[in-house]
């Protein structure tokens, strides 16, 4: 009698579990709905999200108090840290909250496509040597297209540093619009329709596995074109539709889903940073024997608070590029060094580390040796005003702005900061291997679904470089 209630209980429990998961993707496909009925301005509007906002949010309010003992009871060493890392990350300015995959593209039709090609139709800017205020009009990109330009980035992305994938994608972004196959959007289902695939693999050079992405960029266009039933094309909103795209796994989903689709309920994105610091400041239990990302995302979701499933991957990705620097860490510059049981002790490491008693005094100390910034809603207002008026009235298809700015939000010291002599030779070298392999390829051609002729082949002598990343 025992057993068989006992079944009956499972039964019942798994019944249970199956009603509140067909309930949650009701409620996010609910969500795509809306999402897909917003136009350009709302849209837009919606995935500007500073860092700043993010974390204008104290921790102790995004954790309840049972998710606190969840914390307390699992991962004992969460909050002290990353209540530390929050608050430098309030003060760093890093590559990711500017040119990382989620912002690129609103770096990219802010900054990049209004410059390429000054006579097309979409865009008038005035001559930038004029002495008067620089105005000019630019078009806000489709949803659809910012959404394509997020998931390019993601693929582009793996094992790659974000100032390299913000070039790739920079020079892609002119390509398209140089040659005429989408002289509006740039980086759109049309172009990368008509652009071949050894094309595409040149203007991508500089990522790592770049030939390899080529071809998942071109799989994954036709997949979305030719199952896409519906009257207007997008793209993919299910996590399961998502991974079985080539090029694209778990943690690219999660974070598609995250900023694309703005959902933060479905998974938290675990790239190298996250997975590395997780194993490092002993969150993760048997990190020595569990070396998988894909234990650490699943270990993660299943204690952390959802509130800090969106957020956790911009901070310690941020904290990553600055301060927590692979194989470079800068503990005497950390404000957790304190606590951190990862910490770099012996040496001269031990003499030069600071135990800081305040975020402000440790402000203090590190300012002239960390990208530290004071006036960071100063900054991200420039962000906020490239698709808006200056007077912060409602968003139109096409407005008048100061752009007195060819880059805005980023520096070019900033993108070249990490293009060390090691990475030159590395993209040089695997130029010269791509050569060799294009050498003794068969010309690959396919069926397009837009009735246009197909881009022309880039010369072999032909090099492309950016104009902004020279």
């Amino acid at each position: 009698m025992a057993r068989k209630r006992r079944i009956e209980v499972e039964i019942e429990a798994e019944q249970n579990d199956a009603n509140n998961n067909a309930k949650k993707i009701q409620r996010y496909v609910d969500h795509v709905n809306h999402i897909k009925s917003l136009d350009s301005a709302q849209y837009l509007r919606l995935i500007v999200k500073p860092i700043t906002q993010t974390l204008e949010q104290p921790l102790s309010s995004l954790i309840s108090p049972s998710a606190k003992l969840v914390l307390e009871k699992h991962i004992p060493r969460f909050i002290p840290i990353y209540s530390k890392i929050r608050k430098m990350r309030e003060y760093l300015q890093t590559p990711v909250d500017t040119i990382g995959c989620s912002t690129l593209p609103i770096y990219l039709n802010s900054s990049i496509l209004p410059f390429v090609n000054n006579t097309s139709s979409a865009y008038s800017i005035v001559d930038p040597t004029n002495d008067g205020p620089n105005t000019g009009k630019i078009k806000i990109p489709k949803p659809t297209d910012i959404r394509l330009q997020i998931l390019i980035a993601l693929m582009l992305s793996s094992q790659t540093k974000d100032e390299m994938t913000c070039k790739a994608m920079t020079r892609l972004m002119e390509y398209c619009v140089e040659e005429e196959l989408d002289a509006e959007a740039g980086i759109s289902l049309k172009s990368l329709q008509l652009i071949q695939e050894d094309v595409l693999n040149e203007l991508i050079s500089c990522v790592g596995f770049h030939s390899r992405k080529a071809k998942y960029i071109k799989k994954t266009i036709s997949i979305i074109t030719n199952d896409n039933t519906s009257n207007t094309l997008d793209l993919p909103y299910l996590y399961d539709e998502l991974i079985s795209l080539p090029g694209v796994g778990p943690k690219m989903a999660n974070l598609f889903i995250q900023a694309a689709w703005q959902w933060d309920e479905w998974g938290i994105g675990v790239d190298v940073h996250v997975d590395r610091m997780t194993r490092m400041f002993k969150w993760l239990p048997n990190s020595k024997n569990n070396k998988n990302p894909e234990e650490t995302r699943i270990f993660l979701q299943n204690n952390l608070p959802l509130s800090l499933w969106n957020e956790i991957n911009p901070v310690l990705v941020g904290f990553g590029q600055t301060v927590c620097i692979p194989r470079r860490t800068k503990c005497d510059l950390c404000y957790c060094n304190d606590i951190c049981p990862g910490v770099i002790k012996g040496g001269k490491m031990e003499n030069r580390l600071g135990k800081y008693s305040s975020i402000e005094e440790w402000v203090s100390n590190v300012k002239d040796q960390l990208p530290i910034v004071f006036d960071r809603d100063g900054q991200e207002e420039k962000i906020m005003q490239l698709f808006s008026l200056p007077d912060g009235s409602t968003i139109k298809e096409e407005n008048t702005i100061i752009k007195n700015e060819k880059v805005v939000g980023v520096e070019d010291s900033a993108i070249k900061q990490e293009n060390t002599e090691d990475d030159l030779n590395n993209i040089k070298l695997e130029e010269e291997e791509e050569e060799k392999e294009k050498e003794g390829a068969d010309e690959i051609t396919k069926e397009n679904s837009i009735n246009v002729t197909p881009t022309k082949k880039i010369p072999k002598k032909r090099k492309i470089v950016s104009k902004y990343f020279k």
